[in-house]
């Protein structure tokens, strides 16, 4: 199929043979390395949905627009961020050549999102060392760590704030302290993984100045 038209489709044909060169040679033809082709992909966008990782580092190289959106909403920054469970490079590549750590997906989340849902703890801490806001709030308005604690996501929880994340929010809907409220049952069972996770979560909030209900009981 072609994507692209013009002295473009000759990108494409050089995207499709995953060939930097001639990447290269297409755009010093007249070629343009933020074509819009069907549905508004843009060149950075094919090259990652087609894994043709040569040709995306050359219109990196290049300096193709990692922040354009296509007819979707999607960037590269956030396709790169899909495709990171089968090739990290995409998403390592476009941070290297200055895209935004911050950058929203189509639904308004941003993509740091997809590594908290992942419980990726290794990707939510590239992400915070490549310049990610790790107090950015999500598409509800809530903050990245208070997500995390709803859905008992405690490891998360930890390591972001290990890695500095605010977390008294003390006039936000939703608190620490609510979602750590004694419960006629218990979400994390002590004999869960993620329980030494809640318990040095529970400890450092408390240490650092933030009232929190025992994990056993009431206050």
């Amino acid at each position: 199929m072609d994507w692209f038209h013009g002295k473009d489709l000759e990108l494409q044909k050089a995207m499709d043979a995953d060939n930097a060169a001639a990447v290269e040679a297409a755009v010093r033809a007249g070629a343009n390395v933020n074509a819009k082709g069907v549905h508004g992909v843009t060149p950075l966008e094919y090259a990652i949905g087609h894994f043709r990782k040569q040709a995306y580092t050359q219109l990196l190289q290049l300096h193709a627009n990692t922040a354009q959106r296509d007819d979707e909403g999607d960037n590269a920054m956030t396709l790169a961020t899909q495709a990171f469970a089968k090739d990290q490079d995409y998403l390592l590549l476009a941070l290297q050549a200055g895209g935004d750590p911050n950058t929203r997906r189509p639904n308004n989340d941003p993509i740091i999102m997809r590594f908290v849902a992942d419980r990726n703890l290794d990707a939510i801490r590239m992400m915070k060392s490549r310049g990610a806001d790790i107090d950015i709030r999500e598409r509800t308005d809530r903050p990245l760590v208070i997500s995390a604690a709803l859905v008992e996501y405690w490891d998360v929880v930890w390591c972001l704030l290990e890695l500095g994340a605010r977390f008294d929010y003390k006039d936000d809907p939703i608190t620490m302290k609510d979602i750590l409220r004694p419960k006629k049952t218990t979400p994390t069972p002590p004999d869960s993984p993620l329980w030494p996770y809640k318990v040095k979560s529970w400890q450092f909030m408390r240490q650092h100045g933030l009232a929190l209900p025992d994990l056993h009981g009431p206050n």
